[in-house]
C-alpha cells in the first residue's frame, strides 16, 4: 500500500517520539536530524551517534545493530497504522553510518485489520 502524505507526515515524529522515550536519546548529538523521510525510504543517521556508543553497539555489526533497531521500534509502526487506518505497509529503512549503509526491507502489518481483511478475503465467495 503506497502510504499517503499525510501518514507519511506523521511517521517521523511518531519514531522520533519513540526516540525520545529509548535510551538513544542519551547519545544523540544535540541539535541533530536522526530520522528522515528521503525518497520513500526512512533513514537513520547513526552518524548522529556518540563516538562512544558508535564503537560499543553500531561499529562491531551493523546489520546486527540495524535488525534490533527495526524489532524493537516495530510497537511504535505498528501503532502508527493504527492511527492511519493502514492495514499493511511495506517500507524501506536505511541505516546509515559514516562508511556504510544497511537497507531493511519491512511489511508493517496492523494486526487486528489485517487478520480481519484476510478473513473477509477468504469467505468472500466469488
Amino acid at each position: 500500500m503506497e502510504i499517503g502524505y499525510i501518514a507519511r507526515r506523521s511517521l517521523i515524529p511518531t519514531l522520533m517520539e519513540w526516540v525520545a522515550s529509548s535510551r538513544i536519546q542519551n547519545h544523540l548529538i544535540p541539535n541533530s536530524t536522526f530520522i528522515m523521510w528521503i525518497s520513500d525510504s526512512i533513514q537513520f543517521n547513526l552518524s548522529n551517534l556518540s563516538d562512544e556508543y558508535q564503537s560499543k553497539h553500531i561499529n562491531p555489526n551493523l546489520s546486527v545493530y540495524s535488525l534490533s533497531l527495526i524489532q524493537n521500534i516495530t510497537p511504535a509502526l505498528i501503532a502508527w497504522c493504527k492511527r492511519c487506518n493502514i492495514t499493511e505497509v511495506e517500507m524501506q529503512f536505511r541505516f546509515h553510518t559514516e562508511n556504510a549503509v544497511y537497507t531493511i526491507n519491512k511489511t508493517v502489518k496492523n494486526p487486528k485489520d489485517y487478520k480481519q481483511m484476510t478473513n473477509y478475503l477468504d469467505n468472500k465467495s466469488t
